[in-house]
């Protein structure tokens, strides 16, 4: 259960970043209590995050937090407008620790959430932006689609085994299985000959060796309507170098809510700033179509979030498979 930080605690805290807070309000995330506090003082609201290790990553959470906080100094010596400013502390740090879990502040974003046609392709633009931020010559990483291939074939052999077992028992959703498992298993067959086309297997290439900057966690919830009209993309705990066609496909997903006109409005904003070829265009819409969902809920079926993920991919078929035509029609544009 997440801990529940006294008054006390917080003013503790936010002295360190010279701040005395009036009052101090919990706000829940969509799979974690106490993710974040609205902290009010004198000179304005802010934001007190607990950082979180990611387990996806066999790192420390000090290595993470400071490869975070490495990314978000780049951010901020380039000017990119759509992250609230971060806090500096009395010694100038971006956080500080408390009873062993480090804690950093931002600027609140007072606004609204996503909802309208344009908002969609504000955040396209704001992504692009994202994007196309130098990076260091130098820089790495293990989240390119190349690293991610194998993994997503052993997932896609465990969906297909999971789906016989459920039919030939007559499990949850075996129904449902029936009828549609074949599509899952013809996506993926399909995702592995592409990738071994040569203008795509050359792209997958260029992405591993020339990673972008990419937020990694970009949903309807952390993309704030400022009372100004500005967007902001917050909860930048997961920066890190990484594949711009994963992280604008996940954006895609878990924003636009399989809209027609919001993914179209999307992508637009995205080309405005940094068009793409039509290469790049057929690879986004090949990863778009994964069925990563029912991949990841099928790995650990007995899970309540398991289980959660896969009602919602069930729920929402019809609708991937409206928004997988828009994205392939938009390949071929």
């Amino acid at each position: 259960m997440a801990h529940t930080y006294t008054q006390k605690e917080i003013t503790r805290i936010t002295r360190h970043f010279g701040l005395t807070p009036l009052r101090s309000v919990p706000v829940s995330s969509l799979y974690r209590r106490n993710a974040v506090f609205r902290v009010t003082t004198p000179t304005g609201t802010y934001a007190l995050k607990p950082f979180r290790r990611s387990e996806a990553f066999r790192t420390t959470t000090g290595k993470q937090l400071r490869a975070a906080v490495r990314h978000v100094k780049l951010l901020s010596s380039k000017k990119y407008s759509h992250m609230p400013p971060w806090l500096r502390t009395g010694t100038g740090r971006f956080w500080v620790e408390f009873r062993g879990t480090p804690f950093y502040m931002t600027e609140w974003i007072h606004g609204r959430g996503l909802g309208l046609a344009q908002d969609y392709t504000a955040l396209g633009r704001a992504l692009a932006e994202l994007h196309l931020i130098r990076l260091p010559s130098r820089s790495r990483t293990n989240s390119s689609i190349l690293a991610y291939i194998p993994q997503w074939k052993l997932q896609a052999g465990i969906l297909h085994r999971y789906m016989a077992t459920v039919i030939r028992n007559k499990g949850r959703y075996s129904q449902w299985y029936k009828r549609n498992g074949p599509s899952c298993t013809r996506l993926a067959k399909q995702a592995w000959a592409y990738f071994k086309e040569p203008s795509i297997a050359k792209l997958i290439l260029k992405d591993a060796r020339h990673p972008s900057l990419v937020h990694g966690d970009i949903t309807s919830l952390n993309v704030v309507i400022s009372e100004e009209g500005g967007l902001y993309i917050i909860d930048w705990d997961r920066v890190k170098t990484g594949s711009s066609y994963l992280d604008m496909v996940k954006a895609l997903r878990n924003t636009c809510q399989y809209n027609p006109e919001f993914i179209r409005c999307f992508l637009q904003g995205y080309e405005e700033i940094r068009p793409l070829s039509q290469s790049e265009r057929r690879l986004i819409t090949i990863l778009f179509s994964l069925p990563q969902e029912a991949w990841n809920g099928a790995r650990f079926p007995h899970r309540a979030m398991s289980r959660a993920m896969m009602d919602i991919f069930v729920q929402t078929w019809p609708e991937r498979k409206q928004a997988i035509r828009v994205m392939q029609q938009w390949s071929l544009s």
